[in-house]
Order: C-alpha cells, then sequence, then structure tokens
C-alpha cells in the first residue's frame, strides 16, 4: 500500500454499512469472549466440587426471591465474586 493510496483511504468518509459491519464484529466479539470466559469458569468448577458446592450453598442460602438492590449491593456474594474473579 502506497503513501498516497492511505492519504485517500483516510480521506474518505466511513459508510453506514461500514458502521453496522463495526457493530457486527464488536458484538460478535464480544459474545465470544463471554461465552469463552463462562465455558472456563464453569469447566473449573466441574473440576474442583469442593468449591462447586460452596458456591452453590451460598447462591441457595439466599433465598428464593432476592430483591436486585440485595442481590447486587457487592456483599452478597464474596465468594461468587471471588470465583468470577479467579477466572
Amino acid at each position: 500500500m502506497t503513501a498516497q493510496h492511505r492519504e485517500e483511504k483516510h480521506k474518505q468518509k466511513t459508510t453506514l454499512d461500514e458502521i453496522v459491519e463495526h457493530i457486527t464484529t464488536f458484538t460478535v466479539s464480544g459474545h465470544e469472549t463471554s461465552a469463552g470466559v463462562l465455558c472456563f469458569a464453569l469447566h473449573a468448577l466441574a473440576q474442583y466440587p469442593v468449591i462447586q458446592q460452596r458456591l452453590r450453598d451460598e447462591l441457595l442460602g439466599f433465598g428464593h426471591e432476592p430483591s436486585f438492590d440485595k442481590l447486587w449491593n457487592g456483599e452478597s456474594f464474596p465468594y461468587l465474586e471471588a470465583v468470577i474473579k479467579e477466572s
């Protein structure tokens, strides 16, 4: 690619189709990353049943109908937070 060609390419405006393509790429990439991390975390939990059971006990101990405020106050699930951070 020549310098002149690069300059011409930079002068061109981004089209709506190109923007949509970029958004699609970012969405798919984010989905793949999240799915990969989730798979890794679930695989790690399957390898360590003691950790899996402790996490399960913490989640079941919260109750059947938790409110959103109680759920995400940052103190409700310390072991879940540790498992997520370790993954």
